[in-house]
């Protein structure tokens, strides 16, 4: 992954930090819907965030184990490599 790629907003909000509750200030807003209403808002919001965040933990997991699957090819390149010096080593004593 690239790091000048943008990515999605990471703060742990969605764009909405003056917001207390999920209410706006206003007659347009949240807080002008009945108190069911808002809860339910709350309640889909909290789940929303929470889906949010196991995403990011599974996206840090990801990453983590391409990273340590990137070392191991490292490793068996080398690994390959070396046995590949050996072969011709003992090709060339072998002449």
């Amino acid at each position: 992954m690239s790091d000048e790629k943008e990515k999605p907003n990471q703060s742990g909000t969605d764009g909405n930090e003056g917001q207390e509750n999920g209410q706006q200030s206003g007659t347009d807003g949240v807080g002008a819907l009945p108190e069911w209403a808002q809860k339910k808002l709350r309640d889909a919001n909290a789940e929303a965030a929470s889906y949010r965040v196991k995403l990011r933990e599974r996206e840090a997991a990801e990453e983590a184990a391409k990273q340590k699957l990137l070392e191991e090819q490292g490793q068996l390149k080398a690994l390959y490599e070396a046995a590949q010096a050996k072969v011709k080593e003992v090709e060339t004593v072998a002449e």
